[in-house]
């Protein structure tokens, strides 16, 4: 069963880049990152880089302004 995160920080909040989401959470699974509006919806990903202390997401597609949620999984 995946454990929980104690913590993960987005970069910059608010958002004013609209094509790039930086994060920095520890021991994730950058397969099992999934960004979703607050509708519950899915926002299809383009690319998920691991920069080593942090993670670049790139949507598919800008997204426009609005809630979001990072949903993870850790690696362990």
């Amino acid at each position: 069963m995946p454990q929980s995160i104690s913590q993960c920080t987005v970069l910059e909040n608010p958002r004013t880049n609209n094509t790039i989401i930086t994060a920095y959470f520890p021991n994730v699974d950058k397969n099992k990152i999934k960004l979703v509006n607050a509708s519950g919806t899915n926002i299809p990903l383009l690319q998920v880089t691991d920069k080593g202390e942090y993670f670049e997401i790139r949507p598919k597609n800008p997204i426009p302004t609005g809630v979001y949620i990072l949903r993870m999984e850790n690696s362990f």
